[in-house]
């Protein structure tokens, strides 16, 4: 199967032709289309039945061991992330390794997928809901292509995994995204459009020459061939996000939406999917946020049309944007009838109906707002603020929420960490909330904080202070977290510890137990 090209094929440049020979003459000759779902009906079969399969979150275990753990001087810490459609967002699950380097995490999953365990480097493994997995890797190593070398598996799945584990040891043996992130920076459509298609060529080279050497089950076989797909689309979507300048680029965005083949149910096995939808949600941006009537009749008239022959990314993007507004505590509901064609799983509507319901109970309080506690901080030295929150906050935990404006996962957060507060009495728990461009993007933070009724102690910091608290306290992202004890001792920090991870909830019950 070719790429859907844009571009008319004799168009195709004597450069990118010479260049694309090359490449796959370097290749194993193999047939490509052995390993299509056209030529195997036991993989169609396999799609057709996860096309009907119920949503429903079920309890996977996921055990192992690292060989070569030296308790004291390796990571202490394993972390599980979740690519989750469903919930609109990235789920962390986070565990601390035994001395022996044998570890347990549990968590929840909906349909079968893949997840993300990050130690030392960040792999994938495969799991579905009610799995038992389990798996040994070594950890000296830093490379990902290696890892995926060592590891062995045991359990549920253990097949799928195997064959995954050789194929993204390959797969990622041969990648170079250097190349890519230029394309998308320098080129214009028509040159990234002969670009992707070469891109797509070369890895329906390359995962053929893999399946070649491996008996793949009808999962592999589905689930790479998902990977392809959502890459080229990905990648397209990524190109218009470049410049932000989407709204002017309108028709060659629909012209792209319209080449997708049709995503179903079953391609939420490859959470490249989650990402897509992601993507596509933000194809369409709010440049403001005040009048969220236009923002949502824009995105209806842009996507309804365009997504009509997909009705399952179609749920999924709206998902997304629906998400993102309750995470700004935007109240939606006058907008039901227009909303509830897009929503036909029971579980979104009902994680969907959840986040609605929160925002409703927050607005209607006229109490909230005035709980607020703002305070405007002159230090400049991250040993000073922190200093600050200690001397204010004597005999508390703290716990410490870095975030920005403009991150969406920070601010879908603060819905789990209002709820947090609420667990614990204000005289041994402090949440304070420290804006890293607050007093920059004063509007966008009051809209989100005053205008929202965030509970807690809030924080707004200059650009100078912001940069020099990340650079002591050694972080370069957001949303990021501390917890600090009763006398001001650090107690834990990172990313893991945000609100709907369970961590940060169990470092604070220990602290206020003892």
């Amino acid at each position: 199967m070719r790429a859907r090209c844009l571009i008319p094929m004799s168009l195709y440049s004597l450069v990118s032709v010479i260049t694309l020979l090359a490449i796959t003459s370097c290749q194993e000759q193999v047939d490509i289309t052995k390993y299509s779902l056209e030529n195997n009906p036991s993989a169609q079969a396999l799609q057709a039945s996860l096309d009907t399969m119920t949503l429903a979150y079920e309890e996977v275990t996921v055990s192992g061991k690292i060989i070569g753990y030296k308790h004291g001087r390796s990571a202490e810490d394993l972390e599980v992330y979740i690519n989750d459609a469903i919930r609109s967002d990235q789920v962390f699950y986070y565990n601390k390794i035994n001395s022996d380097g044998t570890f347990e995490v549990k968590f929840q999953l909906a349909h079968p997928q893949d997840i993300m365990i990050k130690y030392q480097r960040v792999f994938s493994i495969f799991a579905a809901p009610g799995d038992s997995i389990y798996f040994e890797f070594n950890g000296l190593t830093k490379s990902r292509p290696r890892l995926y070398q060592t590891i062995t598996f045991g359990g549920d799945h253990a097949a799928t995994n195997t064959q995954l584990a050789r194929y993204w040891h390959k797969y990622f043996r041969q990648r170079d995204l250097k190349d890519l992130r230029r394309a998308q920076k320098h080129m214009n459509l028509e040159h990234y459009d002969r670009y992707m298609n070469k891109l797509f060529e070369e890895q329906q080279v390359l995962r053929a020459s893999i399946l070649d050497k491996m008996e793949s089950n009808d999962t592999t076989l589905l689930y790479t061939h998902l990977d392809i797909e959502l890459d080229l689309h990905e990648r397209y979507t990524g190109y218009f996000m470049r410049d932000r300048k989407t709204i002017d680029r309108s028709s060659d965005i629909l012209t792209v939406i319209e080449s997708m083949p049709t995503w179903r149910k079953s391609s939420m096995i490859n959470t490249k999917f989650k990402h897509l939808a992601s993507n596509m949600h933000l194809l369409v941006p709010v440049t403001e946020e005040k009048l969220v009537d236009d923002f949502f009749e824009h995105y209806l008239l842009t996507h309804k049309k365009a997504l009509t022959n997909q009705p399952m990314l179609k749920e999924i993007v709206f998902n997304e944007m629906l998400s993102h507004a309750f995470a700004r505590y935007v109240d939606l509901s006058a907008h039901a009838n227009d909303i509830s064609p897009f929503i036909q799983n029971p579980l979104i509507a009902e994680t969907l109906n959840n986040k609605l319901n929160k925002v409703i109970k927050h607005n209607q309080d006229p109490q909230v707002s005035n709980k607020i506690m703002l305070d405007h901080i002159s230090a400049i030295d991250k040993d000073e603020i922190i200093q600050k929150l200690k001397d204010d906050h004597k005999g508390k935990v703290l716990y410490i929420d870095f975030w920005a404006t403009y991150c969406a996962p920070c601010i879908s957060e603060m819905m789990v960490s209002n709820d947090m507060h609420d667990r614990y009495a204000d005289d041994l728990v402090t949440f304070v909330y420290i804006c890293l461009d607050g007093k920059e993007r004063s509007d966008k933070w009051d809209n989100i904080v005053n205008g929202k009724g965030l509970k807690g102690h809030h924080l707004q910091l200059t650009g100078s202070q912001s940069n020099n608290l990340m650079k002591g306290i050694g972080f370069t992202g957001v949303p990021f977290y501390m917890i600090l004890d009763q006398e001001g001792n650090l107690i834990e920090k990172g990313s893991h510890l945000r609100p709907s991870s369970g961590q940060s909830s169990m470092a604070i019950d220990k602290l206020i137990e003892t």
